[in-house]
């Protein structure tokens, strides 16, 4: 009292800070006012992989750069475009609390945007597309099919591994993503050659296609996610006839190659 504080108002803020402004919490809140599919499951993932680990409970006022900062140390320096995604997810969260009055000052102020991941400087030939070919389907039930269906269609990963049977049209031989399933954002229609057709129908069990659910289930019924540990078992199988093909982070140059 002599200090010039009011004690039950310091009480409130403490309870406050350890319960609505714990960064866990508040997290929980920034997720669920985000808007547009991709952007909340990007923000979503971010915050469950790589900050709430980190984090955790801290109170939002209390947090600092250099805590921000031992977020990105805290992940592998090679996973680019993560890093990107995952400033930007904190870059906005902080902006919101600014905006809502609970903290003054966003603690990323002044920080350098991490660097864009670098354009690829190769694609896959002919020849190594053949050799991926046979062997996909020697690895994971859901991995060997995504990617025949990424060289056949050219789509991005994400696209065709979290397709269901009601984008597809067998009678039409087409592939139809909603805005919300693309990157840009606008609905596109994708023509199946006879390539991804046969491979579709071989998933289906036949050419009777099913009207609803995921093309690509696991056992748990969610999509797939395993692409690091079936890429390296890919590559060692491609590697019985030559050397191991492209990057074990990503799919991605397999559609490159279609560029």
């Amino acid at each position: 009292m002599a200090q010039g504080v009011d004690p039950v108002e310091s009480d409130k803020q403490r309870r406050r800070e350890a319960v609505d402004l714990a960064f866990s919490n508040y997290a929980y809140r920034f997720a669920a006012s985000c808007m547009g599919k991709g952007w909340k499951t990007m923000v979503t993932r971010s915050f469950s992989l790589h900050i709430k680990p980190h984090l955790r409970d801290k109170a939002l006022p209390t947090i600092t750069r250099a805590d921000v900062v031992g977020v990105f140390d805290h992940m592998p320096v090679e996973q680019v475009a993560n890093r990107r995604n995952v400033f930007a997810v904190l870059r906005r969260l902080f902006k919101w609390a600014v905006s809502r009055g609970d903290i003054e000052r966003s603690p990323m102020e002044g920080m350098e945007t991490p660097p864009p991941v670098k354009p690829r400087e190769r694609w896959l030939s002919d020849a190594e597309l053949r050799r991926i070919w046979p062997q996909a389907l020697k690895c994971h039930r859901c991995f060997g099919p995504i990617v025949r269906l990424l060289i056949t269609t050219g789509q991005r990963r994400e696209e065709i591994a979290g397709l269901h049977w009601e984008e597809l049209d067998r009678d039409q031989r087409e592939l139809t993503l909603s805005g919300d399933r693309t990157k840009n954002g606008e609905p596109t229609s994708v023509p199946l050659n006879a390539f991804a057709v046969a491979e579709l129908d071989r998933v289906a069990r036949g050419e009777r296609w099913p009207r609803q659910g995921r093309v690509f289930p696991t056992s748990s019924g969610a999509g797939f996610t395993a692409y690091a540990k079936e890429k390296k078992k890919l590559d060692k199988l491609i590697g019985v006839d030559g050397d191991v093909l492209g990057s074990s982070h990503s799919l991605d140059c397999v559609r490159a190659a279609l560029l």
